[in-house]
């Protein structure tokens, strides 16, 4: 158990920390004077060191984030209140038994505490929590938890938006039987979960209740109150329409020169046969200006990743990235599921080797890919005899004419329903008529109103069964509202103020309202299809997002003028190779631009240093760039 709350520590930690890799040792660095068990586990579990060189200086000390310390050798503990930037501490055994100093250290946001030998966590109440973790530690009560407990009263939210109802910090009855309940139908908890907090989402206008119970018993209760908002609409125009295509290529890249390049990052926009990449600096540069199609590839390269735009051009020609793919077979048509489909049905696959980038064919017998709404990439093709083909090894199923297929699970002409995993294909269930997830009735479930939402199949006689045993259940009918959501949130953040794990939230409802809230600035607007992505500025302390409308022309809002506006791509220009400084030349400066980055002067770059197009930015891409501004010259 304490590993587990340990690990649990780290990882809400981690999936939000910026890391900072070394670039170059500084002889100089002077380790802070600390006793050794506190500096020892500083480096080994806190991450502190941040360049990596195998010292915690004084300045890496005080800006440490996490802090996970096993209090058993430890003697004293006025440490952590140097620590002015610790925002989670996780502290396991010793025998401290008074830690009331921690509500005097405003930045901690979350507090594991793992067989402490405390009596009194009354401390807490003064702090700004939104998590507490208590394993291992019988001495304190039940009550006692609830008595540190900040409950939300009476909450108003807009309708289409949400809001945290209940109470924090949450995960003090982690794994027990604590539910929130809402009545009425104004507002409805759409995900479900069992904390002393919840998301109250405003579907119509009028008031709802909410009410936290423990072990079936009521510790608090409060009213929601929905009122009505009036999302902007300004008009479709229908200029400029675009489509939208994956293509990653990720906004700092330069920050991350020799390690494992992220697929986390920019979109790309195809309007008029020409390709608009997503820039860092939040603005948008043609790549290509005559292409057919394009989409998101990745190849591997020694132990890097790298994502590049994979281009079909009209004349037939095939680029992944800026650089041009040999290709000797057939004419390329379609890019679908990072695979090439050629004019006369054979599939190729990306491959890289001596510095060339080639296609390989995949199988000359290709129908087309299977479509599976719950796979983002299939690996499982029908072949020109019906049959069901994995890519992986092309392994022959022996599955047939597939009417349909989700997740695992396929249904073929003969409504049979197989189970296809890892080169195994089994014989689920006959006369099935559909398969997909669905929510059904489990007195068993974790959930407070006794639902599971698993893999279901239905037979044709209308019974709903489980797929993994065959099990008939009774499906709950849980209704949505709304198309497309995406939430970017740990606990409370969004109603206490707390940016630290609030990046985006935003819905689209199913009369295509998309709603955002942004740093809390909460805004709605009319007619939107697909919301596409964001990018955040964290030294301005602003986000960006972007999506369509209905008439396919592309929009955005920032939070830095907090307006919504249509993105004009008329006006974009061409993208400059090796414009380093981002001065719109590629000259000389630019050569020194890139040497004082290699050389740990500054510490990013305005544009991509990437010049050789190899994932990696050092030396060669210096003389690539010599080579770029001499042929320039001339």
């Amino acid at each position: 158990m304490k590993k587990l709350l340990s690990l649990a520590a780290a990882v809400s930690m981690l999936t939000n920390m910026p890391f900072t890799f070394a670039k170059a040792e500084d002889s100089a660095a002077v380790p802070v004077k600390l006793d050794k068990a506190v500096y020892d586990q500083l480096i080994e579990y806190c991450f502190a060191d941040e360049n990596l060189d195998g010292i915690v200086t004084e300045e890496e000390f005080k800006n440490t984030v996490f802090g996970s310390f096993d209090l058993e050798n430890i003697s004293d503990l006025s440490f952590l209140k140097e620590m002015k930037k610790l925002e989670c501490l996780d502290l396991r055994g010793g025998d401290f038994t008074d830690l009331s100093f921690l509500a005097e250290m405003d930045s901690i946001r979350e507090l594991y505490l793992t067989g402490v030998p405390i009596t009194d966590i009354s401390f807490a109440k003064d702090m700004d929590l939104r998590r507490m973790h208590i394993s291992d530690m019988d001495q304190i009560t039940d009550q006692q938890k609830i008595d540190i407990i900040k409950w939300t009263d009476d909450v108003t939210v807009e309708k289409n938006f949400e809001a945290i109802v209940g109470g924090s910090p949450i995960g003090l009855f982690l794994g027990q039987d604590v539910n929130i309940e809402i009545s009425g139908d104004s507002a409805l908890n759409l995900r479900k979960s069992k904390d002393t907090a919840c998301s109250a989402f405003g579907y119509k206008e009028g008031e709802s209740t909410y009410t936290v119970t423990y072990n079936g018993k009521e510790i608090h209760s409060g009213k929601i109150t929905v009122v009505d908002s009036t999302p902007e609409d300004p008009p479709l125009t229908g200029k400029d329409p675009v489509s939208i295509t994956s293509v990653v290529e990720k906004p700092g890249l330069e920050d991350f020169p020799e390690y494992t390049l992220s697929s986390l990052g920019g979109n790309a926009v195809i309007s008029d046969n020409k390709l608009y990449k997503y820039d860092h600096m939040d603005s948008f540069i043609m790549q290509y200006d005559d292409i057919v199609t394009a989409a998101q590839d990745a190849i591997w390269i020694g132990s890097s990743t790298l994502y590049r735009n994979l281009v079909i051009k009209t004349d037939g020609s095939i680029y992944f990235g800026d650089n041009k793919v040999n290709h000797n077979g057939s004419e390329i048509v379609d890019i679908q599921n990072q695979r090439m489909i050629s004019e006369d049905n054979k599939l190729y696959g990306l491959t890289y080797s001596d510095g060339e980038y080639s296609t390989y064919l995949i199988t000359d017998d290709f129908k087309g890919f299977i479509e599976n709404p719950n796979k983002f990439s299939t690996t499982v093709y029908e072949d020109n005899s019906g049959e069901m083909i994995d890519l992986d090894g092309n392994y022959h199923t022996g599955i047939m004419n597939v009417k349909s297929g989700f997740g695992n699970f396929y249904i073929d002409e003969n409504d049979v329903l197989w189970k296809y995993s890892s080169k195994s294909a089994e014989k689920i269930a006959e006369n099935v008529e559909s398969v997909g997830y669905h929510y059904y009735l489990n007195n068993q479930s974790y959930n407070s109103d006794h639902t599971s939402y698993d893999d279901v199949y239905i037979t044709f006689d209308g019974k709903a069964h489980l797929a993994d045993n065959g099990k008939v259940v009774e499906l709950k009918d849980n209704p949505t509202y709304y198309k497309d959501s995406d939430f970017f949130y740990l606990g409370l953040n969004i109603i206490r103020g707390d940016r630290m794990n609030v990046i985006k939230n935003y819905i689209i409802t199913d009369d295509d309202v998309l709603t955002l809230n942004l740093l809390g600035q909460t805004k709605s607007i009319t007619h939107v299809k697909r919301y596409l992505f964001n990018y955040i500025n964290e030294e301005q302390d602003k986000v960006s997002v972007y999506f369509t409308r209905t008439d396919d022309t592309l929009w955005r809002y920032s939070t830095e003028d907090g307006k919504f506006a249509q993105v004009d791509l008329s006006s974009i220009g061409t993208e400059i190779k090796g414009d380093v400084n981002k001065d719109g030349n590629t000259d000389e400066n630019d050569l020194i631009c890139l040497n004082d980055f290699l050389l740990c002067k500054t510490k990013s770059l305005a544009g991509s240093g990437d010049i050789n197009e190899d994932g990696k930015i050092n030396s060669f891409d210096i003389a690539a760039l010599r080579t770029l501004i001499a042929e320039n010259k001339n």
